[in-house]
């Protein structure tokens, strides 16, 4: 995989993927997407269960841990808090999982395009082979010929000279 201008991988990841402008009060939901505070609300409010909006997990009640307004508004008491600490290292771990299991899908695959080169590689020398083995029957055959028409030739030329002598 080719890299990315990092520029433009920060700008996408400081972009809520609801409104698709920068975070304005930024919450992170237990899946591990962000969004602006207000784009979920309206988003869980629209709708009869909370989710999240980017890989549709759903959650059992409105959970995000970085909103300030969710730990000390009325308004926002059925929000499930974490310390950003613990968030960080749940999805860390999260990360090194998929890393580690992508890291041997990777190892699987160039082991898989080891084998096909080899495969491929093989099948070139076989060909190779092969095409000097048509190419040496057809000369060993061609030859065969000239000496089969050499040999029919000299036989009627001979057959021709005794017809021709026993008739003068």
């Amino acid at each position: 995989m080719a890299a990315g201008n990092p520029l433009h991988d920060l700008a996408e990841d400081l972009l809520c993927s609801v409104c698709l402008y920068l975070f304005k009060e930024a919450v992170v939901l237990e899946c591990g997407h962000s969004f602006c505070k207000s784009c979920i609300d309206k988003v869980w409010d629209s709708e009869n269960i909370t989710f999240c909006p980017e890989c549709r997990k759903a959650f059992p009640s409105k959970s995000c841990p970085v909103c300030v307004i969710c730990m000390i508004s009325s308004k926002h008491k059925g929000y499930r808090l974490l310390p950003i600490l613990e968030a960080a290292s749940m999805f860390q771990d999260n990360l090194k999982n998929t890393v580690s299991s992508l890291e041997m899908k990777m190892k699987h695959l160039k082991e898989c395009q080891s084998k096909q080169e080899q495969i491929i590689s093989g099948i070139k020398d076989d060909v190779q082979s092969l095409e000097q083995h048509i190419t040496s029957e057809f000369a060993k055959l061609r030859q065969f010929l000239q000496d089969k028409e050499q040999q029919m030739i000299q036989q009627l030329k001979e057959k021709a000279a005794g017809i021709l002598e026993k008739m003068t």
